[in-house]
């Protein structure tokens, strides 16, 4: 099943991104299968980042929680706040593989 976990950071994290990005992506690399997709978001894409966005492939939304509650970042404090959902497929996008 596909969930979705959407991060919004706190207003000044970028001392703890600067100290845990490489940690941070070592972790996103080792779940990659469990991950389709993972990325910053930002207002604009010039600006820094202020949150994320990750596509679980997990069996349950626990499986895919367990494994947020793991990340670096989440860890250390960088992530303000941040909500879990479980995702489907819009009609007409069925064959589009992620």
């Amino acid at each position: 099943m596909r969930f979705i976990a959407i991060f919004e950071d706190i207003a000044d994290g970028s001392a703890i991104r600067d100290e845990l990005t490489e940690a941070h992506r070592a972790f996103l690399r080792e779940n990659k299968g469990k991950m389709r997709l993972a990325g910053a978001v930002r207002e604009t894409p010039d600006s820094a980042p202020s949150g994320g966005v990750w596509v679980f492939d997990t069996d349950t939304i626990d499986e895919a929680d367990a494994i947020v509650r793991q990340d670096p970042f989440f860890k250390a404090g960088l992530r303000a706040s941040y909500k879990l959902f479980a995702w489907g497929t819009a009609p007409g996008y069925e064959d589009v593989v992620l």
